[in-house]
């Protein structure tokens, strides 16, 4: 299953007497935290705005304004569920720009709850969390007709479509100071946030958890990168990969993984992607010939936080966008076998060997019905 994130900024924010996506928190505005926690579990990320407001650009992250003034978030829900699906997405994350110390671990948990069910949702007290829950973009014909009938409310919804409880013993296992959906929508709250942020919570910081800078981008790679992708790659192939290879096997793979023979691929046309936090490389994904992923890998120290599922949604959209058909292949390894199953990967095949290095073929399509145009159309 693929899974977007929404954040809808569309509200009046009349208690709080000002835009809240606009207020300066640790460093950043509320939205612009938003967009990088959100962004750091799913990909890609939506922004929905008024009918008749105006926000600047933000990079990376469309920006959508509601089709219909003055109703409420379930049009903001309804307008980011069909960017999402016209752009081959199973499902979002919906949250709005009022929860100052949302972590990337509860979006994780929240969103990994959805499986079959149409909606994921946590409870507070007995009252569903709407702005905190995964929506399947097979609800957008439901949230038409309950406009059309002038139902707008989310918790209503979530109601009436097949849910599923985030139970609390989940959440606490990541959010045990049960900060993380607490909003806020007075200048009372926000002072409160605040506070709380400047007497030491790290959720609410750039810095993330446990002190660890948040702030990863994507950017095509260079050749002078070439060296410490290598180093990554390289360094990750003798934790999880070469341990199941016989001596020559492994010194076959490694051969691969070096600076020079990087730079090579490079100047042969494999597309290289890099994740970057800081000045350092923590990620690195790889297209052979608009069709194969070559290599995806992230630094052991980030594994969970979403950086390989964006490599791989951004190298397959851009595969698809230069005339890829809809099927891309990998030999994985079988320490990342059951990764590229989440990652929406089939087994093709059985094990395969070659120079003493085995792999599992794999494979990712389009199902037949994406492929027809008219299908996708709202």
């Amino acid at each position: 299953m693929s899974i977007g994130g929404i954040i809808l900024a569309g509200g009046r924010s009349s208690r709080m007497g000002t835009a809240k996506a606009g207020l300066r928190f640790g460093g950043e505005t509320l939205l612009e935290r938003m967009v990088r926690v959100v962004g750091e579990v799913v990909q890609p990320v939506v922004v929905v705005v008024g009918a008749e407001q105006e926000w600047p650009a933000i990079p990376g992250v469309a920006v959508l304004q509601d089709k219909t003034p003055d109703c409420g978030p379930l049009v903001g829900l309804l307008t980011g569920l069909e960017w999402l699906q016209t752009h081959r997405l199973d499902a979002g994350f919906v949250t709005a720009c009022d929860m100052p110390f949302l972590t990337s671990r509860v979006i994780g948990a929240i969103a990994g709850e959805l499986g079959d069910a149409e909606v994921a949702a946590p409870r507070c007290d007995g009252r569903w969390q709407p702005l905190a829950a995964a929506y399947s973009t097979s609800l957008i014909p439901r949230i038409q007709e309950r406009l059309a009938a002038g139902q707008r409310s989310l918790i209503g919804l979530i109601e009436a479509s097949q849910r599923r409880e985030v139970e609390p013993s989940v959440l606490a296992g990541v959010d045990p100071d049960g900060l993380t959906l607490a909003n806020v929508n007075t200048p009372a709250d926000f002072e409160r946030a605040l506070a709380r942020l400047a007497k030491g919570s790290s959720v609410g910081s750039p810095q993330g958890l446990g002190g660890r800078t948040a702030m990863i981008t994507l950017r095509p790679a260079r050749i002078d990168d070439a060296e410490a992708i290598s180093e990554l790659v390289t360094a990750l192939s003798r934790d999880f990969i070469t341990p199941d290879y016989s001596a020559t096997g492994a010194a076959v793979l490694l051969e691969g993984m070096t600076a020079e023979e990087t730079r090579k691929r490079m100047a042969l046309g494999f597309r290289y992607l890099i994740a970057v936090e800081g000045d350092a490389i923590v990620g690195v994904g790889a297209m052979k010939e608009n069709s194969h992923l070559y290599h995806l890998f992230v630094a052991e120290t980030h594994h969970g936080r979403g950086i390989a599922r964006r490599l791989w949604e951004h190298l397959r959209e851009t595969a698809l966008a230069n005339g890829n058909p809809g099927r891309i292949t990998v030999n994985s390894s079988r320490h990342a076998v059951p990764i590229y199953l989440r990652l929406g990967f089939v087994k093709d095949g059985g094990v395969t060997a070659k120079n003493e290095i085995t792999c599992q073929p794999m494979v990712w399509q389009i199902a037949p019905h994406d492929t027809d145009e008219e299908d996708r159309k709202i």
